[in-house]
């Protein structure tokens, strides 16, 4: 039975047979894998699970993939893919710093950090039944997490398909977004006047 130091590092008891420990020993010593794809990144990941010691939110498995801090949580998508959450934030890289007003900064520097999400909604978009206006609008799509400060971009793209028995999700030719922040964003159609099915992904870019 290993014993557990305080850097949560196991270490043989006494009296216990240190070659029989090496395997849970190395295993449990948290550490950064260079891995060069995302597939080199699953076979650890399928090697920790196959060794009973599988990735958790306790104990994630941390990878450097093309210069960038990953980390696995032992959580899979709809597919049953391990997922890996980026770490390290996307540089954007400008020629001259910026000085148009962008929510709360007045300037904005040639090279700052950003942070990009994405996700994708499926609902109906509801008529706000203005008189002699044709409008309607989603209701407050939230972020899979919010900015830590502004979200300065949100970008769209329409599906087509079926969203329920009878209902296929339409696609606008005409729309904008009309509320954005660091929490979520809103869309709003001016040429509908009748509640109406939509499908989306959206990417979004903030500090």
């Amino acid at each position: 039975m290993t014993i557990e130091q305080w850097n949560r590092v196991r270490t043989p008891e006494a009296g216990e047979d240190i070659l029989a420990t090496w395997p849970k020993t190395a295993a449990s010593i948290a550490h950064i894998i260079h891995v060069d794809t995302y597939d080199e990144a699953v076979n650890v990941c399928n090697a920790a699970a196959a060794a009973g010691q599988p990735p958790t939110a306790a104990r994630p498995i941390y990878f450097d993939m093309s210069n960038h801090l990953h980390k696995c949580e032992g959580r899979k998508s709809s597919r049953g893919q391990w997922d890996l959450t980026r770490l390290t934030p996307i540089i954007t890289y400008g020629s001259a710093a910026g000085n148009w007003v962008v929510g709360a900064h007045g300037q904005v520097p040639a090279q700052t950090p950003r942070v990009e999400q994405h996700g994708r909604w499926t609902g109906f978009a509801q008529y706000e039944g203005i008189t002699g206006a044709k409008r309607c609008v989603t209701p407050f799509i939230n972020f899979p997490v919010s900015f830590p400060d502004d979200c300065v971009h949100v970008g769209v793209t329409f599906a087509y398909g079926q969203v329920n028995a009878d209902v296929n999700a339409h696609v606008p030719t005409r729309w904008a977004v009309d509320i954005v922040n660091a929490t979520g964003f809103r869309l709003t159609f001016p040429d509908r006047d009748v509640a109406t099915a939509v499908s989306f992904t959206f990417h979004a870019t903030g500090y």
